[in-house]
């Protein structure tokens, strides 16, 4: 993995841990149905990525 691809997986996985955040919180709140809907719906989604993004890091 060259210098860019380890920069850009060292950038992606702050914005995905924050988005995992953001979806948890969603999900505690008991607003919007909808909302709920989507965040219950991107959270493997979301964990699958940065999994992804940690073992590439690791390789890297």
């Amino acid at each position: 993995m060259g210098p860019f691809d380890r920069m850009y997986v060292q950038g992606q996985i702050p914005g995905e841990r924050e988005l995992l955040a953001l979806n948890n919180s969603y999900l505690r709140s008991g607003g919007n149905p909808s909302e709920q809907q989507v965040a219950q719906m991107s959270l493997p989604i979301i964990q699958r990525h940065l999994a992804i993004l940690s073992s590439l890091r690791e390789v890297g």
